[in-house]
This record gives structure tokens, sequence and C-alpha cells, in this order.
């Protein structure tokens, strides 16, 4: 199996065993208070972190949509998103390697 297809596993099921244990918003935003992994020490860490971070700001987007609050919903999904491609860029990162001709 491909290093990149074993990390987005690890994501996905990361991912459902959050939503599985119901984890409240306040226990993720604890989980983010830590340092980030370095993504070249521990890629699957960054990855991880960065999708529980993608999980945080997508809740609490919906949270401000609901409340009326677009703009700040908005800015919520904004970084959602961010994060969850920090966390793609980190697991393809050899295939982009490989497409860029191998440069760092």
């Amino acid at each position: 199996m491909h290093r990149g297809a074993r990390l987005l596993g690890l994501i996905r099921a990361a991912m459902l065993f959050l939503v599985m244990r119901e984890c409240s918003i306040e226990t993720m935003a604890e989980r983010l208070e830590k340092p980030l992994p370095r993504p070249r020490r521990d890629p699957v860490g960054y990855a991880a972190a960065r999708v529980l971070e993608a999980l945080l700001e997508s809740l609490l987007a919906l949270r401000f949509l609901e409340e009326g609050y677009t703009r700040n919903a908005a800015g919520k999904a904004f970084q959602a998103w961010r994060a969850l491609t920090g966390a793609l860029l980190v697991i393809c990162q050899g295939k982009i390697k490989e497409k860029l001709g191998g440069k760092d």
C-alpha cells in the first residue's frame, strides 16, 4: 500500500473515532493547544492535528452560521479549508515532489 494511502486511512480512522466518541468542541480545542508536530519529523501526527483543526473550525463555522454570524462563519470555513489543505499536502508530499522533479 502506498504511504499516502496509509496516511489518508489513518486520518479517516481518526476522524471516525472522534465522531463516534462524540468529542466536544472544547475537548478538541484542548488537544490543539499543544504545539503542532513538525511535518518532516512526524507527517502522520502533523496531518492528524491539522485534520482535527479542520474539524473544529468546521464545527465552529456551522455554529456561527446557525446563529446568523455569516462573516465569522465564512472565516472559520476558510480556516478549516486551509488546515485540511495543509494535511493533504503533507500526505501527498511524495507525489508532489515527483511531479516537480524531486525538488525540495
